[in-house]
Parts: structure tokens; sequence; C-alpha cells
């Protein structure tokens, strides 16, 4: 009976080694920050920020828009991001187009 218990033990910490090593694995590399603006975006008198970030890694140089909202306590929060919002570039680079920019932002 003991060592069922023992054997148990053992393959529920090795489960939990394994999903826990899937999970800190990084699978975007939004590294590079291309535009940052802030203001005011919900009208609660709080500045909020937002972001576009680009993966450096991926061949096509895809954006992440990130949206941070202010909260009572002063803090920023992620409200919500958005790897579609704005077409990859596709750089020269890589034989692609690059026509499209990014737009400005403003509130």
């Amino acid at each position: 009976m003991k060592n069922s218990n023992l054997y148990l033990i053992l393959i529920l910490i090795l489960f939990q080694m394994d999903l826990s090593a899937q999970s800190s694995k990084n699978k975007d590399h939004y590294d590079y920050q291309v535009r940052e603006e802030k203001g005011d975006l919900n009208n609660d008198g709080k500045a909020d920020k937002v972001t576009v970030k680009m993966d450096t890694i991926d061949e096509t140089r895809p954006f992440r828009v990130e949206i941070f909202l202010s909260q009572p306590n002063g803090k920023l929060t992620l409200a919500v991001f958005s790897d579609k919002m704005i077409e990859s570039q596709y750089p020269v680079e890589n034989k692609g187009n690059n026509e499209y920019q990014i737009p400005s932002f403003f509130y």
C-alpha cells in the first residue's frame, strides 16, 4: 500500500513538472516596441495607453496591439490585445511588400 501511494505521488509530481515546463514556453517574440500613445480612451479622466509591438523573430514581422486601461488605484491593466488588428509588414529583405505603414493613433 505504501508503494502504491509513493508511485501515485511521484506520478503527480512528474505530471505537474511537465505542465509547468510547457506553460513557461514563450510562443511569440513581440520584443520591439514600434509605437506607444497615452491618452484618456474611456473618458474616466485617467491616462490610458496603447502600444504596438513587433515580433522580430517571425519572418512576416507581425504586430501586436495592446490596450491598457487605468484602474482606480492608478495602475495600468492590460484590457485587450490583438495580433490581427494591423497587417504584417512582410519586410523587403524577406522578399515582401512593405508599402503599408503603421497608422497614427490619436484620441
